[in-house]
C-alpha cells in the first residue's frame, strides 16, 4: 500500500464551495476490510474563515475516481448510541421528518495522517458507523462513548472540485493507489467521514453492498427449527452443580445466529438462600444441551455498544481476559410463565455473544456469556451441564 496522494489536492490548497471559501488543512488515509480484502481511500479536512469544517471524500469507484463531499447536521429526532449499534443493512431509521435505510454497519482503521486533523484522530485508531441512505442523500451516524455525530451528503462531480480548487483533470490523477490488496474489482460508493465528538475520535463510512458485522443479521433468515414441549414445568424441583434449585419462571425463546434460527427453553431458577441461575436448553441449537448461566460482574468498560463492536471469531479483550468470541446471537422472547419477580428476561429484542476464555476466571469458569438491549447489558458464567446429569437431577424431566 502507499500512503502518498493520489490527487493533486494538496495541503493548503483554497477553493470556493457552496459560496465559501475553504482551505484544505489536513489528510487521512483509511482503510476497511471487506470479505478479507482491505480497501484504501483520502479524506480532505476543509475548513473556511468561520472554522465551518466540510470532509471532501476522495475514492476510486467502478467508473473511475469519486469525490463526496459531507457536512455535519442535527436530527430532529436523534438515536442513542445503543440503538446505533444494534442498527443492521436493511434496516430502516427515522430521524425526524427523514426516513432512510441502512446501507451498511462496519468499522474503519485509521493509517495515516498529515497536516491539521481534528484532536484524537491517530493513525491505528478503529471506530464504528452505520450509513443510510434516501435518495441521493446520504446520512452518516458515528458513535464514540455516548456521543453521536450525525453527517449528510452525498456524491459531487469531479468537474466542481476541480473547477473550485484549480486541479487538473481526473485522468491525469495516480489511480493506481486505491483498489483491494488482493487486486481485482473495487466495491462501489464507498464513504468515509472522519470527525471528533467531544475529545473521542468518531469514523464512518458506507458502501451499497449488504456487508454487515457485529450482531446485525441482514441476510435471509434460514428456516426455523421448532422447539419441543418444555422439559421442566414452573415449580420443578432438583440439583444442578450440587444445589438445590427450584424452577420459578420460564420462557420460550427464538434465537437468530449467522445460518441458523432456532427455538429454546430457558428456566429461571432460584435456591433456598436465594440464589439465582437461568438455566438454558439448546444454547447450540441441540436438544441434548444444557448449560447453567450463573450472573457475574459486568465489566465496567463493556458496554451495549461496545459488545455490538465485537465480531465473531475474533479475539476480545473482556475484563482485562483474552477471549475468542464464538457465537453472536440475537435473542426474542416468544413467551413466559411463572415468577414476574424474577424474570430476567427482556422485553423486546436483546443481542448476545458467547466467549471462550485462554484460561479459567477466579470462579473456575473458561466461558462467558453476554446479552444487552438498549437499556442495559448483563454477563453470565457457564457452566456445561451433561443430559444424563440433568435427568439425575431432575425427576420430573420430561424426555
Amino acid at each position: 500500500m502507499s500512503n502518498s496522494n493520489p490527487t493533486a489536492l494538496n495541503i493548503g490548497a483554497t477553493g470556493m464551495l457552496d459560496g465559501r471559501r475553504y482551505t484544505v488543512r489536513g489528510r487521512t488515509v483509511l482503510s476497511v476490510v471487506v470479505d478479507g480484502e482491505t480497501y484504501y481511500w483520502n479524506e480532505f479536512n476543509l475548513v473556511d474563515s468561520s472554522d465551518n469544517a466540510l470532509t471532501l471524500v476522495y475514492e476510486e469507484a467502478e467508473d473511475g475516481p469519486e469525490w463526496k463531499v459531507f457536512k455535519l447536521f442535527e436530527p430532529l429526532r436523534p438515536i442513542s448510541a445503543a440503538q446505533a449499534a444494534a442498527k443492521c443493512a436493511g434496516d430502516w431509521v427515522d430521524f425526524g421528518g427523514v426516513k432512510a435505510k441502512v446501507s451498511l454497519v462496519d468499522r474503519s482503521r485509521i493509517e495515516l495522517t498529515e497536516g491539521r486533523v481534528p484532536d484524537g484522530v491517530a493513525i491505528g485508531v478503529e471506530a464504528n458507523y452505520f450509513n443510510a441512505e434516501n435518495g441521493d442523500r446520504m446520512i452518516v451516524v458515528s458513535w464514540s462513548g455516548d456521543e453521536l455525530e450525525y453527517y449528510e451528503g452525498g456524491v459531487t462531480s469531479a468537474r466542481r472540485i476541480e473547477a473550485a480548487f484549480g486541479l487538473p483533470p481526473a485522468e491525469v490523477a495516480q489511480r493506481s493507489f486505491f483498489g483491494w490488496t488482493g487486486g481485482g474489482h473495487f466495491p462501489t460508493h464507498i464513504v468515509v467521514v472522519v470527525v471528533v465528538a467531544a475529545t473521542a475520535l468518531i469514523g464512518f463510512f458506507g458502501h451499497s453492498a449488504q456487508h454487515n458485522s457485529g450482531s446485525c443479521f441482514a441476510l435471509p433468515l434460514p428456516q426455523k427449527r421448532v422447539a419441543s414441549v418444555s422439559p421442566l414445568s414452573v415449580g420443578a424441583m432438583g440439583v444442578v452443580a450440587g444445589k438445590n434449585f427450584r424452577v420459578a419462571a420460564h420462557a420460550l425463546v427464538e434465537i437468530s445466529r449467522l445460518g441458523d434460527r432456532f427455538d429454546g427453553h430457558e428456566y429461571a431458577l432460584t435456591t433456598p438462600a436465594d440464589d439465582h441461575a437461568l438455566l438454558v436448553e439448546a444454547l447450540q441449537g441441540k436438544s441434548t444441551d444444557w448449560y447453567l448461566l450463573t450472573p457475574g460482574v459486568t465489566p465496567a468498560d463493556l458496554t451495549p455498544f461496545q459488545a455490538a463492536s465485537f465480531r465473531q471469531d475474533r479475539l476480545a479483550i473482556i475484563g482485562g481476559r483474552s477471549m475468542q468470541v464464538t457465537q453472536l446471537f440475537q435473542l426474542k422472547v416468544i413467551s413466559r410463565d411463572g415468577d414476574d419477580s424474577i424474570m430476567p428476561w427482556p422485553v423486546g429484542m436483546a443481542y448476545g455473544f458467547l466467549a471462550k476464555g485462554d484460561s479459567v476466571d477466579v470462579d473456575g469458569s473458561q466461558w462467558l456469556l453476554v446479552r444487552w438491549t438498549e437499556t442495559g447489558i448483563e454477563s453470565y458464567r457457564v457452566a456445561i451441564i451433561s443430559d444424563s446429569d440433568m435427568i439425575k437431577g431432575f425427576s420430573a424431566l420430561k424426555k
